[in-house]
């Protein structure tokens, strides 16, 4: 109990905003990744985030109810600007 703060919690615009100005990179793509406990295992959408596709990109998981199913963690693809 009490180990998340959900005030903290950063968005994927945040990041992507982060990403971009703080480290000068250029943000190829971010993906969202959840936890299906019904499999044990993680699992990706099937969309990409800010790419027109629903939070919960039609997985698996988006089936069960978005309670379980919401994004929790993402991936970020970016290269370097030079």
């Amino acid at each position: 109990m009490g180990t998340h703060h959900w005030s903290k919690f950063i968005t994927p615009d945040e990041l992507q905003a982060g990403v971009q100005d703080l480290a000068k990179c250029q943000v190829l793509c971010i993906q969202d990744i959840a936890f299906n406990p019904l499999s044990g295992q993680w699992e990706l959408s099937k969309g990409l985030i800010g790419q027109g596709s629903s939070a919960e990109g039609g997985s698996v998981l988006s089936s069960i109810g978005s309670s379980i199913a919401g994004p929790v963690n993402y991936l970020l693809a970016a290269k370097k600007v030079v």
